[in-house]
């Protein structure tokens, strides 16, 4: 599951995220549009922060 489907879904924006997790603002933007990939730490501080499990963000699409 990509992480701009789950934003969306929870109604949060990167900003508020970045806020939440203290991950900055613009890596944010690079992983939900996808230009950066997801680190595994990166990952397990994002699914805490939005209550989603952390290993969503590296299933396929297809399997959703």
């Amino acid at each position: 599951m990509k992480l701009n489907k789950i934003l969306k879904h929870k109604e949060i924006t990167a900003k508020q995220l970045s806020e939440q997790t203290g991950i900055k603002y613009r890596t944010l933007l690079k992983y939900s549009c996808g230009e950066r990939s997801l680190t595994v730490d990166a990952a397990k501080i994002i699914g805490k922060a939005l209550n989603v499990n952390w290993w969503l963000f590296f299933e396929d699409e297809k399997e959703e």
